[in-house]
């Protein structure tokens, strides 16, 4: 994955931005952008999902989208075991609250000091 993302973001295209799954390939990616001469978040923005105590240890400090896994695996545990129960249960949609923890990677900062969007 790293290598494929990493090809697109040295391509000259207008991409700024990437989201990566998790923060394994998030380092990953930022390692080789920085052996390609390139930058995060100045030449591309990336945010990842993981969220970690040790998350603003790293620099840059990765933005991240969080979700409730606990929550999460209850809920896909439940839904599992019900439809073992009855296969012909309808499809459910659960919800789950997210949040987003803004940091270094996704260039707010840059955007606030140079007055951009």
């Amino acid at each position: 994955m790293v290598d494929s993302a990493l090809r697109l973001a040295l391509l000259k295209t207008t991409m700024d931005a990437v989201f990566i799954s998790n923060y394994t390939m998030a380092v990953g990616f930022i390692k080789a952008l920085r052996q390609h001469q390139r930058r995060c978040p100045q030449d591309v923005a990336i945010v990842t999902c993981d969220e970690h105590a040790w998350m603003d240890s790293f620099s840059p400090r990765l933005t991240t989208v969080n979700f409730p896994k606990r929550e999460l695996g209850c809920a896909a545990a439940r839904l599992l075991l019900e439809r073992l129960g009855d296969r012909n249960q309808p499809l459910q949609v659960v919800e789950l609250k997210s949040s987003l923890s803004i940091r270094d990677t996704c260039g707010s900062s840059l955007r606030t000091v140079e007055g951009g969007r």
